[in-house]
């Protein structure tokens, strides 16, 4: 019994004298990552195809974050057109493996992990930190982990702890069951949940069609009618936000409205209604990006069930597909859709897309976030 009380004793001790060491080390981490010895740095070039997630964080943020992640094997840190904002991509590939994919962009350093020793040595110094530091800085600190789930990402936002977009941990039923889900932390106002996903890439991703809102941690997924009502029962959110780009066309990129309207279409998408939304004056065109068609022409949208056209409505009348299968369209000219083929196999995807013009490229994506 001695000897255990002896063990106990020493314990704290040995923690404290490992916990000085890795926060010694922590500076030298970030030193390390900055000077290229982990990873191989190629400035104005992007590896493209092959991306795995899409963060907005700095460089040494995102260089950490491919280090946590075992599938990841390099990462590109692209900055928008102001040089403030940095899109982290994490790749599954590298250059050596995959070079074809290698492309020059002005706009983007690319980065590919550095020698084997190093970067094993690394990752289980980073896991030490995350094992015996960061549990104390968690406490409190709601979302950070599973221990401690927010109840939402606007909840965290709320609370003054979000650590930028990425992964955070909810639990909107208070059940016990916390979910890993993506958060936008930096766009419009900030805490947006991610509720559908899909990128581009080669190969095409396999898509989860969800019929619980439970699925929302899945990289590539979309909601069914069912989900989004089940979602919004626990989640009780007021705000639809529609963004997707095509590279070589255009970007549609709009938020439902804090009024009647608006609410209208979030109750038509939450499948809490079937009638469909008025179009216009229920959204509110972000245009620090969009420059789509279809925003400027709101009168001209949908189709009801009857099969009318042109009828100034959210929606195509569909049923348990509704968020992902013509929610904004225009018969015959511009479209938003997710066309899914065998169930979860990606055929393409149409943003502002005119029909019979539709070209998919890597890095093209269709996304919805709820507020």
């Amino acid at each position: 019994m001695r000897g255990l009380l002896v063990g106990f004793q020493f314990c704290p001790v040995l923690l404290s004298g490992v916990a000085l060491f890795l926060v010694a080390f922590s500076s030298s981490l970030h030193t390390d990552l900055s000077r290229d010895e982990v990873f191989e740095r190629v400035e104005g070039f992007e590896l493209i195809g092959h991306i795995t997630m899409t963060l907005y964080t700095d460089e040494i943020s995102c260089g950490l974050r491919c280090l946590q992640d075992k599938n990841c094997q390099s990462y590109n840190s692209k900055s928008d057109a102001s040089d403030i904002k940095k899109e982290c991509q994490l790749s599954n590939q590298t250059k050596k493996s995959s070079p074809e994919n290698l492309r020059r962009n002005p706009r983007s350093t690319y980065y590919g992990r550095g020698p084997l020793w190093r970067v094993l040595f690394l990752s289980f110094i980073l896991s030490s930190f995350q094992m015996i530091i960061l549990p104390f800085s968690y406490a409190g600190k709601r979302g950070w982990d599973s221990a401690h789930p927010a109840f939402s990402c606007k909840e965290i936002l709320d609370s003054g702890h979000p650590i930028g977009d990425g992964e955070y941990w909810i639990d909107p039923e208070k059940s016990g069951k916390p979910l890993r889900v993506y958060c936008d932390m930096s766009r419009y106002g900030g805490g947006w949940l991610l509720v559908s996903n899909v990128e581009f890439g080669s190969p095409s991703p396999k898509v989860s069609v969800e019929t619980s809102y439970r699925g929302i941690g899945k990289s590539h997924m979309v909601l069914q009618k069912s989900a989004m009502k089940e979602l919004r029962r626990h989640l009780s959110f007021t705000q639809l936000r529609f963004h997707c780009r095509k590279k070589q066309r255009r970007t549609f990129h709009v938020v439902t409205a804090s009024n009647s309207s608006g609410e209208a279409v979030v109750r038509y998408f939450s499948g809490q209604t079937d009638e469909q939304p008025d179009a216009c004056g229920s959204f509110v065109r972000l245009t620090l990006d969009d420059n789509s068609q279809l925003a400027g022409i709101c009168k001209e949208w949908g189709r009801l069930v009857s099969g009318e056209y042109l009828v100034g409505k959210w929606g195509h009348g569909e049923g348990q597909k509704r968020l992902y299968w013509y929610p904004v369209m225009r018969k015959y000219w511009y479209h938003l859709r997710v066309q899914l083929h065998n169930v979860d196999d990606l055929q393409n995807m149409e943003c502002d897309d005119r029909f019979g013009q539709n070209f998919d490229t890597n890095g093209d994506f269709w996304r919805v976030f709820v507020r």
